[in-house]
């Protein structure tokens, strides 16, 4: 899990059972929303080959499925964009939540199209050394 901001979070896919040894453990990412984000969060689910019950997150998560290590559509990317900048307008204490199968490629490119499209006040450098982080993270 990546803070890229203290409302947008970058991730790979939370999972359970000896899967959460090696990817982000749903009980961990539970505790961390329950603690810094109670009741203003919402993750979106970029993975089509996996589901989780909506339950595990409180009901505030969405799907923008795509295959893993393929590109996304471009228009998703700017109707998931479009509906973060919605839900973190609503409330100033509300955080958001991108994750993908695993950290791959195409979620530092969402994060930083994100941030970089946003409106918020970040130099082009910081998206980059964002993106690079991540993906340096999982090469």
């Amino acid at each position: 899990m990546i803070l890229i901001r203290e409302q947008v979070i970058a991730m790979g896919f939370p999972s359970s059972s000896f899967e959460g040894m090696y990817r982000n453990s749903m009980d961990d990412i539970k505790r961390f929303f329950k603690k810094y984000h109670e009741d203003h969060y919402k993750v979106y689910n970029l993975c089509a080959e996996k589901a989780y019950k909506p339950s595990e997150f409180g009901n505030s998560c969405v799907n923008y499925p795509f295959p893993d290590h393929n590109p996304c559509p471009f228009s998703m990317i700017i109707a998931m964009m479009e509906d973060c900048h919605k839900y973190l307008a609503e409330d100033k204490k509300n955080a958001i939540a991108i994750h993908v199968c695993s950290r791959s490629v195409v979620l530092p490119l969402l994060a930083s199209a994100f941030v970089c499209g946003g409106g918020f006040d970040v130099p082009l450098t910081v998206c980059v050394f964002v993106a690079w982080y991540i993906v340096s993270r999982v090469v």
